[in-house]
């Protein structure tokens, strides 16, 4: 490391002065230190990293204390500050991920309303990272509009990574089908746990399959309204 940063500073030394002193840290680490952005719409996206049925994986040491769903939330979030997908710095993301718990449709879920039966319409239309509309309404969540203008197909980052599911645990309707103990377990299992597929615009984006719980699967991030 101190080699590379003597050469570094030798090819550079000509344009160092007193206004660019971080110039070196700027090249060994950029964006290190750079401010997030804010967006005005509602993105949805699939996770780029993966996880099994207990959330584990998620790869962001900040949600390292949190289990289940709260750490897949976490994760969401983190991914989506990382890349310019807040609306301001206190908003969150959500997985899209369904308990046997109360209030833990995944409906629900991202609205953060289970007190009030999730009757919240809502009225903001929810983009994919590419700028196209996914669903127009929350409604269009649980009965699939019935069908969707736009799969929801791109990460975070806008990445297109080929056919892939993600742990819904959410049969169409927005509501609980089969989970891995409520994200708790990354066991070995019978292959009845759902998953959505990324590039589905029907039912499928959230239960076109199944997965045992120890295989790595992506999850599906929702801005909250």
């Amino acid at each position: 490391m101190r080699v590379s940063r003597l050469v570094l500073a030798l090819v550079f030394l000509p344009f160092l002065n007193c206004n660019n002193l971080g110039l070196l840290d700027q090249i060994e680490n950029p964006g290190a230190g750079k401010a997030e952005t804010f967006t005005t719409k509602n993105y949805v996206f699939y996770s780029s990293w993966m996880v099994k049925g207990d959330m584990a994986g998620v790869p962001f040491s900040e949600c390292n204390g949190l289990t289940g769903p709260e750490r897949a939330d976490c994760g969401c979030t983190r991914s989506a500050a990382a890349n310019g997908l807040r609306k301001s710095s206190g908003h969150q993301f959500k997985a899209w991920l369904s308990t046997s718990l109360t209030g833990g449709d995944a409906k629900c879920r991202i609205q953060n309303s289970p007190a009030n039966g999730c009757t919240t319409p809502g009225s903001e239309p929810w983009y994919n990272t590419m700028g196209q509309i996914v669903f127009n309404t929350l409604t269009d969540t649980a009965d699939n509009a019935p069908s969707l203008p736009n799969p929801i197909r791109y990460s975070e980052t806008k990445a297109d990574n080929g056919v892939s599911q993600a742990w819904t645990g959410t049969i169409a309707g927005g509501t609980v089908g089969t989970t891995c103990s409520n994200w708790t377990s990354s066991a070995v299992t019978s292959p009845v746990n759902n998953t959505g597929e990324r590039t589905q615009i029907n039912a499928g984006w959230t239960a076109f399959g199944t997965s045992s719980c120890d295989v790595d699967q992506r999850i599906i991030c929702f801005s909250m309204p």
